[in-house]
């Protein structure tokens, strides 16, 4: 009778044991939703049984404060902002730039000769072709001038990737491996969600919002889509008016969301074919889709696409 007591506690401790383990491992979604860089951000990481709430929340707070801090210093439209002061006062003089500001800008260059100023951060100020060439940079010095004094930089279409960027390698470091980040619609996603499936990410309709017309995988990669049919605004720099090649909107997957926002503009001017013979040459690591719609009904054309 003893040792059946005995056989039957153990037991007891053994389940015991097993659901706190079972509490202590099991996935748990923590998200956070807010404004910020003009568009809704959500991120959400998952727990387990090297990551608690607790940590996970620290790391929201941490990671929504960096893209607050990008939001105020590359504001186009703020005159007191770090990339307000740039455009004024390196019409007249060298400015040294921080860090990330130096990094981000020497990237945004080294795309527009690679586009061949399809993809330009003075379009919105210089409407011409090769207008980021009046951008002077001073490697040794860390430093910007303007060569035209008409030309002033916008990030608007790099900065988000950018930022994305710098959250997911803060993730990285603190070994956070199971979380999605979406500001906007610019996206970035990394191991699995709290039903351990990998992500999946949804292209929706050009048309209609609220439907999804094609969906995917998403591990360790950065999604970006762009197009003119929710609000026109994406200026071709080689003719200085909107966009216009009956595209809808492209998604562009690579491993940078910083490259991902920058080819996702320059691919939608681009159109398909210039697309399709810029990714053969230069950069077959990318897949990208097209969206085009004829008499309302969608017609998707993908290439170098690995998702199906």
């Amino acid at each position: 009778m003893i040792q059946k007591n005995i056989f039957f506690s153990f037991l007891l401790f053994v389940f015991f044991l097993s659901q706190i383990f079972f509490i202590i491992s099991a996935k748990r979604e923590i998200s956070r939703e807010m404004l910020i860089m003009g568009t809704v951000c959500r991120i959400s990481i998952i727990t387990g049984k090297n990551l608690s709430s607790q940590q996970a929340e620290s790391a929201l707070n941490n990671s929504f404060a960096l893209l607050k801090d990008y939001e105020r210093r590359w504001n186009f439209y703020a005159k007191d902002s770090e990339l307000g002061l740039i455009n004024v006062q390196a019409l007249n003089q060298p400015v040294k730039l921080l860090p990330d500001t130096w990094e981000l800008i020497s990237k945004s260059l080294e795309l527009s000769v690679l586009t061949n100023g399809v993809f330009d951060i003075t379009a919105t100020s210089l409407h011409r072709q090769g207008g980021y060439g009046t951008i002077i940079l001073d490697q040794q010095a860390q430093s910007l001038m303007f060569s035209d004094t008409q030309a002033k930089i916008d990030l608007g279409g790099i900065a988000t990737g950018y930022a994305i960027d710098q959250v997911q390698e803060f993730f990285k470091n603190n070994r956070i491996m199971d979380y999605l980040i979406d500001v906007g619609g610019d996206i970035s996603a990394s191991g699995r969600n709290q039903k351990n499936k990998v992500w999946e990410i949804g292209v929706r309709s050009p048309v209609d919002q609220n439907i999804i017309i094609c969906d995917f995988p998403v591990n360790n990669q950065s999604v970006t889509s762009s197009g003119n049919y929710v609000k026109k605004h994406i200026i071709d720099p080689q003719t200085s008016v909107l966009a216009d090649n009956n595209i809808e909107s492209v998604t562009v997957i690579t491993d940078s969301c910083l490259e991902a926002d920058a080819f996702a503009t320059a691919f939608f001017i681009m159109g398909i074919e210039q697309t399709k013979t810029f990714i053969d040459k230069y950069r077959n690591d990318i897949q990208v889709l097209f969206v085009k719609t004829i008499e309302n009904k969608h017609e998707i054309i993908k290439y170098n696409w690995e998702k199906d």
